[in-house]
């Protein structure tokens, strides 16, 4: 009696499997409607605008090729990009520790920012600190997040030791940026508090983009981000479309940081704008632009536009200029028409500005903060 019951329930097991192409086609449609239609097509044919020539953001290039290498291993390594053609040798260069998302060990997501960045003479340190170099493998299962700031405070050290020796480009530690997407972001806030303790240079600019605090419920341990120096510029991105991780950690970020003076901090929103093909999507994985066609997913390959041309990379460019040189502050800091314009459409209309909160306010009020991992609350700013 037992068995013929068991067989009736194999029976109906059996009649409801799922052919394995039909389940990858109701994944993608799953995936696409949970875009909140940020997939749409844009409503015209215009053109983006191109990437400038000169200026942050532009293709003036100052070398013409980059060198990069994988060192180290497991949650302690990490990659290294250093310009080459010509060599910068023996002049040091400026240091960029980039800090990705969870899961994203693999730095192909941001190659093309990555060539841009050390085309114009810097160095940069991408930790992996997950574990994995694997992207459908989830490092995040057995890497605990009281050990990731670790992690990467071990790596960017063993990377400025390796980038001190002969056979590399030298640092200028004098002149060193933070720079995080989604986790990555939280993380920069973070090492920037906690560097000067652990041997590392202190940051003369930070930039946390999209930054969430933690991964799948699991948040990263609390730290005093009061203890940023004061001298230190920061520029917080979120984005209007992002349905990761919103904004309320880019204001906590913002807010809990009051030593620094409200001149040199600025609290930016970028916005998406569908008006040509293919439209600008402001969402969580915007930072991202790549400039290779494998080791990845193809869908996470996202080539740059002029969200990264006018948007990321300018931002970036512009906050070490005025960081290490003190020059091209408008573009970057002030709520000024340069740091907000973002490029006109071939047909000659505005792409959507950027926008600059003066005063973001954390939400929930901080007597109700408890760090809730699952808000993905939208405003107020």
């Amino acid at each position: 009696m037992v068995k013929k019951k068991d067989d009736e329930v194999t029976s109906k097991l059996q009649t409801k499997r799922i052919p394995f192409e039909q389940l990858l086609e109701r994944l993608e449609e799953r995936r696409r409607l949970s875009s909140y239609g940020e997939d749409r097509p844009g409503l015209t044919n215009a053109r983006q605008p191109e990437q400038p020539t000169s200026g942050p953001g532009g293709s003036s290039y100052s070398h013409r090729s980059i060198k990069s290498g994988l060192y180290g291993k497991d949650n302690l390594a990490y990659w290294m990009f250093e310009p080459a053609s010509p060599s910068p040798a023996p002049e040091s260069v400026p240091l960029v520790v980039f800090l990705h998302g969870g899961g994203g060990g693999s730095p192909s997501r941001f190659s093309a920012w990555f060539d841009h960045v050390v085309k114009r003479g810097n160095i940069v340190i991408y930790p992996v600190y997950q574990g994995s170099m694997n992207p459908w493998q989830k490092p995040w299962d057995w890497t605990p997040p009281t050990k990731i700031l670790q992690n990467v405070i071990t790596a960017v050290r063993d990377a400025i030791k390796r980038l001190q020796s002969q056979q590399h480009v030298r640092p200028d530690l004098d002149r060193c940026a933070i720079v995080g997407t989604s986790l990555g972001g939280t993380l920069a806030a973070q090492l920037a508090s906690v560097a000067a303790k652990n041997g590392l240079p202190c940051a003369k600019a930070i930039m946390p983009m999209v930054p969430a605090p933690g991964l799948w419920g699991r948040p990263l341990p609390a730290v005093d981000l009061g203890a940023i120096p004061a001298s230190t510029m920061m520029l917080v991105v979120v984005c209007a479309d992002d349905k990761n991780a919103g904004d309320l950690e880019g204001r906590e970020i913002f807010c809990r940081t009051p030593q620094i003076p409200a001149k040199n901090k600025n609290f930016v929103v970028m916005v998406s704008d569908y008006h040509g093909t293919p439209p600008l999507v402001a969402n969580h994985n915007s930072p991202g632009a790549s400039n290779l066609t494998a080791s990845m997913r193809e869908r996470d390959l996202k080539p740059a536009n002029a969200m990264h041309y006018y948007g990321y990379w300018r931002l970036l460019d512009a906050l070490t200029d005025a960081a290490f040189y003190q020059k091209n502050r408008q573009y970057v800091l002030g709520d000024t028409p340069e740091q907000r314009f973002m490029g006109r459409w071939s047909d000659g209309v505005p792409v959507k500005q950027l926008k600059v909160i003066a005063e973001p306010r954390m939400f929930p009020p901080p007597r109700f903060q408890k760090r809730l991992w699952f808000y993905r609350g939208r405003g107020p700013w």
